[in-house]
């Protein structure tokens, strides 16, 4: 039997939801479901899909960058548009009375949900009548792989990166997520109550899938809250190179976290990994571009006054302060070298312990001196 939009309304998440416009096209056949997760988008849509947006994709679009993207979307024929309200977007209120016209135009309705609705709870419905079981979980591989990919291709080489492929992660699962670095230090979280980790003396194995890329832990927690309620946390770290390495963390506040879920996660770090690529690069010519400059000034090689001012801003250093110098050398007392790679290593622990106490710190390295 074909699953329509009407039928969609039927579910329990979106039994009490209001469709704002384009009600002619509720027997619209539903053939897939996506995620809007980057505003150029309409490249993965086939047609017929349901289609699940904040408006957040085209936060940094223009008005006229916006009018194109919505047509294209509307042109490929999808089903219908879940509408999530409550997120910060300039100018939503003119896309969404763009939304309106449009969507009376080409019969696709637009359905409005709260902001804390799950996509996954209107994804897997829509997935579990089209497919079975095991095509259900490759085909939710597919979108989710696909949005990721997107939301990656999208990412400005400065910019929040890793807060977005965070926030999609939480908005597929459903679950708060942070993301800690080696020293435990949060680089980002969905929920405030989450700023802080550590691993459990007790936190054990946890085997969810069967194909997996990444190895888990679970632990209990909980925030000292009068309720004392305890919580599932899943760590799951992420080995980068040289020995650095991130923690992503998923604590199950609000559903418990299924098969499906784990998909999501295991795409989420994949594009973390992309971006941490992408950010690693720009990073390492900055700090060739960093060196070059102390190199050129420890040794002298800057020999007029306004040079040496113009060099110092370009480090964010005044001219007029006082600094403290401190020279580390890493040696192996065993022998006389160390593995180049070992070396490079060392010198990553060095330079990430020196700038979590010393924010402000200019790092030059020399590896081979």
């Amino acid at each position: 039997m074909r699953l329509r939009v009407k039928d969609l309304l039927k579910i329990e998440v979106l039994k009490k939801v209001k469709v704002i416009s384009g009600e002619s096209g509720l027997e619209n056949e539903i053939k897939g479901v996506t995620i809007i997760e980057a505003p150029d988008i309409a490249k993965f849509v086939d047609g017929g899909e349901v289609l699940l947006t904040s408006l957040y994709a085209f936060k940094n679009c223009t008005r006229e960058e916006c009018v194109s993207y919505i047509k294209q979307l509307f042109h490929r024929g999808v089903s219908a548009l879940v509408l999530k309200t409550g997120r910060d977007v300039a100018f939503s209120g003119e896309i969404i009375l763009l939304l309106v016209e449009l969507s009376e135009e080409y019969k696709i309705p637009i359905i409005e949900i709260p902001l804390e609705v799950p996509y996954r709870d209107i994804m897997y419905p829509i997935m579990e009548h089209l497919f079975n079981d095991e095509v259900t979980k490759l085909k939710y591989f597919k979108e989710t792989h696909d949005n990721f990919v997107a939301l990656s291709l999208s990412l400005p080489l400065f910019g929040k990166g890793f807060e977005k492929i965070m926030d999609a992660l939480e908005k597929l699962i459903g679950n708060p997520v942070a993301l800690f670095d080696k020293s435990l230090s949060c680089l980002f979280t969905t929920n405030e109550k989450i700023d802080k980790f550590a691993i459990a003396e007790d936190a054990s194995e946890h085997n969810h899938m069967q194909y997996s890329k990444y190895s888990y832990l679970i632990q209990k927690v909980d925030f000292e809250e009068a309720d004392s309620k305890v919580y599932n946390q899943y760590i799951v770290p992420i080995h980068i190179s040289f020995g650095r390495s991130m923690y992503l963390v998923i604590t199950e506040i609000d559903r418990v976290i299924d098969s499906l879920d784990y998909i999501a996660i295991e795409n989420a770090i994949t594009a973390l990994l992309l971006e941490l690529v992408k950010q690693r690069t720009v990073t390492e010519l900055e700090g060739k571009f960093r060196s070059d400059i102390i190199e050129n000034i420890l040794n002298g090689k800057i020999r007029s006054l306004p040079k040496l001012h113009q060099n110092a801003n370009l480090l964010g250093l005044s001219p007029d302060a006082s600094y403290c110098v401190l020279v580390f050398n890493i040696c192996n007392t065993q022998t006389n070298d160390l593995d180049f790679n070992v070396q490079l290593e060392y010198n990553n622990i060095l330079a990430d312990s020196i700038l979590a106490n010393f924010h402000n710190a200019k790092i030059h390295n020399q590896a081979n001196s």
